[in-house]
């Protein structure tokens, strides 16, 4: 009787959860280290494999891939284990008493951590060096992603934490002289995660709530989650006013120094610097400046100030948001110097 190539875990049992983790970390993967061709096609270079077993099927692969042409750099991964954890939530959502009106549900949220098996065949140094380095880098600003999931017909995500350890593949084959092709580059990275198995009306008989872990169209959703982001900041920013949000001298203060060097402010949205329209009384000789993301005024005062007296800076209602929203009137701070 022929040997599976995967094991039963892999190709049977592995909750949808997993799978949809799964994909969401290749998706991640082929972003980084396949950036130069399109996603579908980076894909296309992760093979489900048993790292643990003796080589027999990264050996394979890895013959295949000489066979062809050699098409290198690819991945080969495993989901190595899946471990439940206590801890970390209440009492309501881990019994299933708890409820979402959002989602109209009960809620059973299980941590779980997963850890997952991943070498990556280069065919030169340099390919291994350079994918080292952009892993290395990821691994310190990248720690968690989205994972797109449809609960009741709702698209919504979930999140995970990761962490991934990269170092110079160690396998348990010498791969040099197994196959006599040149010299042949692993890169492992394993990554552990952390993230939430969730159970949907668990303790309700018929179960008419309707869950998807994305898996298939795990790319497609992900856009989709991304425009309704955008979507959902641009409905809320497009509403809002003008306003200011902080000012340095504050508001109403008293005892300023007459030696003031700058005034500053800040917004709560962007606003459109051609038509920021102010001024300041008394008049006094100074400089405007404009931060990058529009949000912040810097006013640069070139002489002394005069003592014991009130200023008012007044931000003019006819100034207007990149979005053409304005403030409701205008917009004043002052400040009383000292005597």
């Amino acid at each position: 009787m022929a040997t599976p190539f995967y094991n039963n875990f892999l190709t049977e049992n592995i909750p949808y959860v997993i799978k949809s983790i799964t994909e969401r970390l290749l998706v991640y993967y082929a972003d980084s280290l396949y950036k130069p061709i399109p996603l579908e096609e980076a894909l296309n270079r992760f093979v489900l494999s048993n790292l643990g077993d003796d080589g027999t099927s990264i050996k394979r692969i890895i013959d295949k891939s000489k066979n062809n042409q050699g098409v290198f750099p690819f991945t080969a991964y495993n989901v190595d284990t899946v471990e439940m954890q206590d801890g970390g939530f209440s009492h309501f959502q881990k019994n299933g008493s708890y409820y979402s009106h959002d989602y109209d549900c009960y809620i059973v949220a299980v941590p779980i951590v997963v850890t997952f098996g991943f070498v990556t065949f280069f065919a030169t140094a340099q390919d291994f060096w350079k994918a080292y380095t952009i892993l290395q880098e990821d691994n310190i600003n990248v720690n968690s992603l989205d994972v797109p999931i449809t609960i009741n017909g709702k698209l919504t995500s979930y999140k995970i934490l990761f962490d991934n350890v990269t170092e110079k593949g160690d396998l348990s084959f010498d791969i040099e002289q197994q196959f006599q092709y040149g010299r042949i580059y692993p890169l492992t990275h394993a990554t552990t995660v952390n993230s939430i198995f969730y159970l949907i009306d668990y303790n309700i008989e018929p179960h008419s709530t309707k869950i998807v872990y994305h898996v298939d169209d795990i790319i497609l959703k992900l856009h989709e989650l991304e425009n309704q982001k955008e979507e959902a900041k641009q409905t809320i920013i497009v509403e809002e006013n003008l306003k200011i949000v902080d000012s340095n001298p504050i508001n109403n203060s008293k005892d300023i120094s007459k030696n003031l060097e700058t005034i500053s402010l800040d917004f709560n949205i962007p606003y459109d610097k051609d038509t920021f329209n102010y001024n300041i009384i008394p008049m006094v000789n100074h400089s405007i400046s404009f931060s990058n993301d529009l949000k912040n005024v810097t006013i640069t005062l070139k002489e002394e100030l005069l003592s014991n007296t009130k200023y008012i800076l007044t931000v003019f209602k006819d100034t207007s948001s990149i979005y053409s929203t304005y403030p409701i009137e205008d917009l004043t701070i002052s400040f009383i110097t000292e005597e």
